[in-house]
């Protein structure tokens, strides 16, 4: 129907090309499993929005298979550094997508690796918000949003070369400098601490 309809699953082996066959006009998948989860989306193209809801401390999830344009949220995640997984199906130079940090009225603390992407934006909702971002192709990283985000150091993006934080509203805060040591960055309105890298970068405050 209208509006974004989810299909919530809390077992991620039963999303197959069979099994998804048998549902239509389902524009996000939400998957809760109770464990170590495992989605694999080849011949699945009807979710253009995948939400991780699974809280169980320390369990990972991965997903596979992803159709260029999907974004993403995690909504659960406040016991431990979980990680959600994903690789595209099609892996090209120019792969962007948007991960969606928190809850109604709670925030995570994850970690989110995206080897394939060149891209990644990251908003910060629901309550301060903590992300690990590990990313092999990531060049640009942008972050709005008016709940806190923290980049934590435990960040591994070695080829990131620029950081957006304009459009943050809340606190940015990055714990350790990333990527390049010549960096990009533009902080946003709030109480930002940014770290540049040991070579000849531009800091932009907003």
């Amino acid at each position: 129907g209208a509006g974004t309809d989810t299909l919530s699953v809390t077992t991620g082996a039963n999303v197959t090309a069979t099994n998804m066959a048998n549902y239509s006009n389902f524009e996000r998948l939400t998957v809760s499993d109770g464990g170590t989860a495992t989605v694999n989306l080849d011949g699945v193209s009807m979710f253009s929005i995948v939400r991780n809801s699974d809280d169980t401390n320390s369990e990972d999830t991965t997903i596979s298979n992803v159709s260029a344009g999907t974004v993403f949220e995690i909504t659960a995640g406040d016991n431990a550094d979980e990680e959600t997984t994903v690789t595209l199906k099609a892996d090209t130079m120019s792969d962007a997508t948007t991960v969606t940090l928190g809850g109604t009225a709670t925030g995570v603390d994850v970690i989110f690796q995206g080897d394939d992407y060149e891209t990644i934006t990251v908003v910060s909702q629901g309550a301060a918000n903590l992300i690990d971002v590990d990313s092999t192709d990531l060049t640009t990283l942008n972050a709005s949003g008016a709940k806190a985000l923290t980049l934590s150091a435990g960040t591994a993006a070695a080829n990131l070369a620029t950081i957006d934080a304009s459009a943050m509203t809340g606190a940015f805060v990055m714990e350790a400098a990333e990527g390049k040591t010549t960096i990009a960055i533009t902080s946003g309105a709030g109480a930002d601490t940014v770290r540049g890298g040991t070579s000849h970068n531009t800091i932009n405050s907003g």
